[in-house]
């Protein structure tokens, strides 16, 4: 009976993947970290655009009108890649 079971357990840790010396192993997932490093941000530029800060602020009201307005005071504004590089 002894004999099966050893059978069953070293079959266990054989087909299973999994080794004896895995158990006894400290973990380094602290190690393992990239230091962090800072880096800068892009600043904004500085130039508005006049056409993008002429929409209304859309209303906080929820009835019919007042979204009717919202949706028909939305502009699709063309947008310039020009800069891009």
């Amino acid at each position: 009976m002894i004999k099966k079971i050893a059978i069953i357990a070293v079959s266990a840790l054989l087909l299973g993947g999994c080794t004896l010396t895995d158990v006894f192993k400290t973990s380094d997932a602290a190690k393992d970290q990239k230091p962090v490093v800072a880096t800068s941000t892009p600043a904004p530029t500085t130039s508005a655009d006049i056409s993008l800060e002429a929409i209304p602020a859309p209303a906080t009201a929820t009835d019919v009108d007042s979204l009717e307005k919202d949706i028909n005071n939305t502009k699709v504004l063309e947008e310039d890649f020009s800069d891009l590089n």
